[in-house]
């Protein structure tokens, strides 16, 4: 089953359950930050447009998850 990213007060959001990826329009640039459970930003950055800020949010998400799971025993 696919995520979907809802709208939220200032733009969109993706919940996970392990981090919440936020996109939103800020000083005429696209923004994206990830935010962890215990809400501290664990990654931001800026894009071109909204798509790449969900796109940012999404590999940077993914890489972290990819590292995590290559740790396990």
């Amino acid at each position: 089953m696919p995520a979907e990213w809802k709208e939220g007060v200032a733009g969109h959001f993706l919940d996970t359950g392990i981090f919440r990826l936020e996109t939103f329009f800020y000083e005429n640039a696209w923004r994206w930050c990830v935010v962890s459970g215990t809400d501290d930003v664990e990654a931001q950055g800026v894009a071109d447009n909204q798509e790449g800020a969900k796109s940012d949010a999404v590999a940077w998400t993914r890489e972290q998850l990819t590292t995590a799971l290559r740790r396990l025993p």
